[in-house]
């Protein structure tokens, strides 16, 4: 199953059930309140982003950076 980030900021209570359907679990309470929008890329310089994403590109399996390269190019 692949759940991106903007998946929950779209449409919170639909992941939320996709995902504990996928796992075979109910729902036991709430969940902590989602923040839309919170990145933690401003913790981060621009190299170490690059150099994290070009690691990250030789060491993902093509069908995992096929799916999370766009969280890079921002």
């Amino acid at each position: 199953m692949i759940i991106h980030y903007e998946n929950h900021m779209t449409n919170f209570d639909q992941t939320e059930d996709a995902l504990l359907d996928f796992l075979d679990h109910d729902k036991v309470h709430e969940p902590p309140l989602f923040q839309v929008g919170k990145s933690y890329r401003e913790y981060f310089t621009e190299e170490e982003i690059q150099d994290v994403s070009r690691m990250f590109s030789k060491l993902a399996l093509e069908k995992t950076w096929d799916q999370t390269r766009h969280y890079f190019d921002q």
